[in-house]
């Protein structure tokens, strides 16, 4: 059974995609872009020129390789501040999107089956399907002819996909096919009416499900589906028509209390580190360790605990300046310093 519930974002808690070719260079903005902050390549310096309308363009390529399910593009990369660029034509043609523009309006659009994302160059707003804008903390740039999003918009905006980065620099974005047989939560809008319900799917948006009699209910009833209930559905070839809201006839149904049964989380690869805390927030420490600062984030889940007693610490009996160990999750943010989830944190001093 796939799980496509858990969206890895491992290695970026942001998202982000690349334009290459002549992405949209017909674009005219009249000056209006203008990319805030040095442009750097991460882990590289690069040499960065003005252009008149304030655009600046990297001159040198970046050391990461992006990868979209299992193929290299060629395409760059680049750093604006703590969010990692990536270029929006490449990423998104490579998963299937049609990517259009409006002249007029500025609009940028993307198209896949009901999928359907907007956004603007000179906006911090990106649209999917009927949803309320999102803010992703930087608007789309346009680059050397190029527009880019941040890493978080593939995990946040196309939902369906998944980024991770490797230690050996290696954007990996990842995307279940579209005639794979994949399990959605879906939230009903209303009760059903005629074995046919108006549900705002996860990944979709509004959806208009029909239920048949091929239509399998395991641990729930078509009877229990009413207004604001959530439940697992699969749907026949996973395919949705055009019309708006998009239609889709469900093959499995499932509740999600045995849908999580079934599908127990996978055990997270765990990083060891040691080091002094520099800064203590509401959820996180600033950690300085013999490679450089990371922010460990601290939740309910994170074990704390002294090395000389068995006592249950928490984040407020944190201090700066204390020696800490521990374990935090192999997956790290690309901001500066890197952002990773703790898993156990061990008092020495």
């Amino acid at each position: 059974m796939n799980k496509p519930l858990k969206k890895t974002v491992a290695g970026i808690l942001l998202t982000g995609v690349l334009a290459t070719g002549s992405a949209f260079a017909e674009y005219n903005h009249d000056g209006t872009v203008n990319v805030q902050g040095d442009i750097m390549t991460i882990s590289a310096p690069i040499e960065v020129e003005a252009t008149e309308n304030g655009v600046f363009m990297p001159l040198t390529k970046p050391i990461y390789k992006i990868f979209v399910n299992g193929t290299m593009l060629d395409a760059d990369t680049y750093a604006d501040g703590d969010h990692v660029m990536l270029p929006l034509r490449a990423i998104c043609e490579a998963l299937g999107y049609e990517v259009g523009y409006d002249a007029e309006s500025t609009m940028i659009s993307l198209t896949r089956g009901a999928h359907y994302i907007t956004m603007y160059p000179t906006k911090d707003e990106y649209t999917f399907s009927k949803m309320a804008p999102m803010s992703l903390g930087i608007a789309p740039q346009l680059v050397d002819d190029r527009t880019y999003v941040p890493v978080s918009f593939v995990a946040n905006i196309l939902q369906s996909a998944s980024c991770t980065v490797d230690q050996n620099g290696e954007i990996k974005i990842t995307d279940p096919k579209e005639e794979e047989a994949t399990y959605r939560v879906a939230t009903a809008t209303e009760d059903v009416k005629d074995g046919k319900v108006l549900v705002m799917d996860e990944i979709l948006g509004e959806v208009e499900v029909t239920f048949t009699e091929e239509t399998v209910f395991q641990g729930i009833a078509l009877s229990d589906i009413k207004k604001d209930t959530k439940f697992m559905v699969e749907y026949v070839d996973n395919a949705t028509t055009m019309s708006l809201p998009p239609q889709a006839v469900a093959k499995n149904v499932m509740s999600v209390a045995l849908y999580e049964e079934i599908n127990l989380p996978e055990e997270v690869a765990s990083v060891a580190f040691s080091g002094t805390i520099t800064e203590v927030g509401e959820d996180f420490v600033l950690v300085e360790t013999e490679n450089g600062d990371i922010r460990l984030n601290v939740s309910e889940e994170t074990n704390i605990h002294h090395a000389m007693n068995r006592r249950l610490y928490r984040i407020n009996d944190l201090e700066a300046g204390m020696k800490i160990s521990g374990t935090h999750s192999e997956a790290a943010t690309f901001s500066i310093p890197p952002q990773s989830a703790a898993f156990e944190i061990v008092i020495s001093e």
